[in-house]
């Protein structure tokens, strides 16, 4: 269900700021997000963090009862050392 009132308050953001962090402290080498071709949105904010596209997968979801592709994307933490996101 769509909230409009939670929408463009930063919270994404605040999340994606925490688990990029987050992954950093705990060593990881690459963060993976999967994200739907139709959420032009939340593309964008992954890709604003250094996420960079691998590919996309075709019709692997359903949205208000059609078909979705999903993009995914990367980011490699070693090559990242800063974190800030305005």
């Amino acid at each position: 269900m769509r909230r409009p009132e939670w929408h463009r308050r930063g919270i994404g953001n605040a999340l994606m700021l925490e688990l990029v962090a987050r992954a950093g402290r705990f060593s990881l080498h690459a963060l993976l997000a999967r994200v739907a071709t139709t959420n032009q949105t939340s593309l964008n904010m992954v890709k604003d963090f250094g996420l960079g596209d691998i590919g996309t997968m075709r019709e692997v979801s359903r949205k208000f009862g059609k078909s979705v592709d999903a993009q995914v994307l990367e980011i490699r933490l070693g090559k990242r050392h800063d974190v800030s996101h305005s």
